[in-house]
């Protein structure tokens, strides 16, 4: 499948494994961070972040995939969900704002949510979410809530695009410290094999059929052996079709066979980020102030006298240059812009001149320059 819906633009970085001399196996990147960048990567393509500005983590557990995540400046809000409430108090420092939030505010208000709610039971917070993640969570649950979950995913939420990560047990061979038929983790319900997980991902868009799937591996394993055993974690990812638009009633559910149950999840803290208020135009034009005022500082450094008089040209299209990397504009939008702040333009160039009359005013308060540099 080549539909870029379903993949990065392009591989953030070449990962690999290794075994180590005493069989264990080395992944570079380390394994979480490969999952991370998978799904910020994907979320991240031209073709979703034109799309989504809601995300959701579902079994977030200490936040650790949130501080890749709230990279991605085009989301509007965040809620991180976890069923573990002691867990979410301890880390919910770490969905707060860091020092460069205010420094570097964002364009849009951005706002995140952590949540203690479990991924089976639908609440209303999750209307309208875009993108639906959950990070090597499916093998932690039950028989009972692995069942519900697809209802409330597919049925009632019905995101763009899901995806889901879990551990592929093909891999389990090469783990020399994992005993035969033991899972990776003791609180793992299950962990399926790739052909049990493309089954299950199958099922579900023949049971949900607005819905298609693709199955892909993450951290592959040492040289020789991919082939055999496939990739550490497999992630399916479900995009909704576009001609897709059944609204479902939530009140519906419980009169729906398997159906989710409603539950109002539990806030353990709400956060709204520090953001950039001012207008497009007044982004423009203060990117564009601060570009004539640092060149004409360079020229003034490199004048053996920085009271002497020059002549700045700067043409317009240059500014545009160094404008366009915080707000998008053209030569035609800036002159208006920079006319309107009385600034001189002449044939597609500002013009700054600079002359006596500050050298003029230090002479009249403080006298003429003198030369200390005989005076130790």
């Amino acid at each position: 499948m080549d539909d870029r819906r379903f993949y990065p633009d392009q591989a953030p970085f070449l990962a690999k494994s290794i075994f180590r001399p005493d069989g264990s196996i080395k992944f570079d990147p380390i394994l979480s961070d490969q999952r991370y960048s998978f799904v910020v990567n994907l979320l991240g393509n031209s073709h979703w972040r034109e799309r989504i500005t809601t995300v959701a983590d579902f079994g977030c557990s200490d936040l650790s995939f949130y501080r890749v995540l709230r990279s991605l400046r085009f989301l509007k809000s965040v809620y991180l969900v976890d069923i573990d409430e002691e867990l979410l108090k301890n880390n919910r420092h770490r969905a707060q704002p860091i020092n460069n939030d205010f420094i570097q505010k964002r364009d849009t208000p951005f706002r995140v949510e952590v949540l203690r709610g479990s991924v089976d039971c639908f609440c209303d917070k999750m209307n309208n979410l875009d993108a639906f993640v959950a990070i090597e969570l499916i093998e932690h649950l039950y028989p009972e809530e692995l069942e519900r979950l697809p209802y409330n995913v597919f049925h009632l939420i019905r995101p763009q695009i899901a995806i889901f990560t879990t551990p592929n047990s093909d891999f389990n061979i090469l783990f020399a410290t994992l005993p035969a038929q033991k899972f990776r983790h003791d609180d793992h319900k299950f962990e399926w094999s790739r052909e049990q997980f493309r089954e299950w991902a199958d099922n579900l868009t023949e049971r949900f059929p607005d819905y298609s799937v693709d199955v892909q591996g993450i951290g592959p394993a040492p040289e020789g052996s991919e082939e055999d055993y496939g990739c550490c974690s497999q992630a399916a990812i479900f995009v909704r079709r576009p001609d897709s638009a059944v609204e479902i009633n939530p009140q519906e559910i419980q009169e729906y066979n398997g159906g989710a149950k409603i539950q109002k999840y539990d806030i353990i803290l709400e956060c709204d980020y520090p953001f950039d208020e001012r207008s497009r135009e007044q982004k423009i034009t203060d990117c564009a102030m601060y570009q004539i005022n640092r060149m004409e500082h360079r020229r003034r450094m490199d004048k053996e006298d920085e009271y002497d008089s020059f002549r700045l040209e700067i043409p317009l299209e240059r500014l545009v240059e160094e404008v366009s990397g915080e707000v998008s504009t053209t030569v035609e939008e800036l002159e208006v812009l920079l006319k309107a702040k009385n600034l001189q333009i002449e044939e597609g160039t500002v013009i700054v001149v600079s002359d006596d009359e500050e050298y003029d005013e230090y002479q009249e308060e403080f006298g003429e320059f003198e030369d200390y540099e005989d005076y130790d």
